[in-house]
């Protein structure tokens, strides 16, 4: 798998700020195809941009079967979450209420204007929060034809107002807000982190390979406090910014308003882990119950929840069944172009992130 680093500047609304979005782009070493899909991700709440590699190894591996060709992904950043969290650090100082996801969506309008992706056919896919900022950039505009092509939510963060207010707003926010705050965020090495984080819940329920991304990719390092002259390391989405993502969720209302028109427009995919240990049992069943019959296909994945294992959770995308042949039927009649309101212009920036000695 190629691997490949970007970093694009643009304005950050009433702020006078340039903001960075950083994303990697995933290329498939075995196999390339002009045809193949184009996927752009988004991470949730405390995650970053490399957590999408292990399900990308899964489907690049089918790109040799047959089963579907993929041509290449790009992964985003939340800006103020991973590598881009780094180089917006002295934005968000002054912005303790984080940025929403229409901001985090409109970058990647932009981008997908910008000319890296032109003529490609683009599937939306968002984990967890990262779900509602994907379907933000799916929003029917008039008179234009969508660039997304097909979107994929797995275990989206959709409530409507009213179940959020009456069953969510008190106890689920503030036992997140509680979790965040009091766990530890700072340690001696990558190493002691791992060590640490492997033995306590949720870390220890995931995967190894998606533990060592968290530690090596989402992690900073920083003089220490303890040993002057020493380093040690701690998060690069720090605990205000992880907050601030939780306490506003007028974009998920927001975005409800919207899905029947984007629906209607774009098949919508969606994925649910088996086991309501993030997401209350009563959302999912809120979520079946009312868009089932607008969702172009909609399963669980048995065995697993919101966050444990998250690539076994993904990679059942690689999976030859209802959604990926939907894929392949959106892949073979895609015949869409850009409208030229996609045309405005996005600065880019190639190579190392920065010189944090942390990334």
């Amino acid at each position: 798998m190629e691997i490949e680093h970007f970093v694009f500047q643009r304005p950050l609304s009433n702020s006078g700020c340039v903001l960075n979005i950083v994303a990697n782009r995933y290329r498939p070493s075995n196999v390339t195809s002009a045809s193949g899909l184009t996927l752009i991700l988004t991470h949730g709440a405390a995650y970053h941009k490399e957590h999408w590699e292990p399900t990308l190894e899964q489907l690049f591996k089918f790109n040799s079967s047959g089963t579907i060709l993929i041509r290449e992904a790009w992964s985003f950043d939340w800006p103020n979450h991973g590598d881009a969290g780094v180089l917006n650090a002295s934005i968000f100082a002054k912005r303790p209420d984080g940025i929403r996801e229409q901001e985090f969506s409109a970058a990647i309008i932009d981008f997908m204007a910008s000319g890296y992706v032109t003529g490609h056919q683009l599937v939306g896919i968002g984990h967890s929060l990262g779900s509602t900022a994907t379907l933000f950039t799916a929003v029917p505009m008039p008179d234009t034809k969508m660039p997304i092509s097909a979107v994929i939510l797995v275990d989206p963060v959709l409530a409507p107002k009213d179940i959020y207010d009456a069953k969510i707003k008190h106890n689920a926010t503030k036992m997140i807000s509680q979790a965040i705050s009091t766990r530890r965020d700072t340690w001696d090495s990558r190493e002691a982190a791992y060590n640490q984080l492997k033995k306590r819940m949720p870390w220890k329920a995931w995967d190894d390979a998606v533990l060592l991304i968290y530690v090596n990719h989402g992690l900073r390092s920083v003089p220490s406090a303890e040993t002057p002259g020493n380093s040690s390391v701690t998060l690069k989405c720090n605990k205000d910014q992880e907050l601030s993502v939780w306490r506003f969720p007028q974009p998920t209302f927001d975005i409800l308003t919207r899905l029947d028109a984007i629906c209607s427009r774009t098949p919508v995919h969606v994925i649910l882990g088996e086991r309501a240990d993030v997401i209350p049992s009563f959302v999912h069943k809120w979520l079946e119950d009312s868009y089932s019959g607008l969702f172009a296909t909609m399963r669980r994945v048995p065995g697993v929840g919101h966050n444990v294992r998250m690539f076994r959770l993904l990679s059942t995308l690689a999976h030859p069944d209802s959604t990926i042949r939907s894929l392949k039927r959106t892949q073979s009649c895609w015949h869409r172009q850009f409208h030229p309101v996609f045309s405005r212009p996005f600065q880019v920036y190639r190579g190392p992130l920065c010189n944090c000695g942390g990334c």
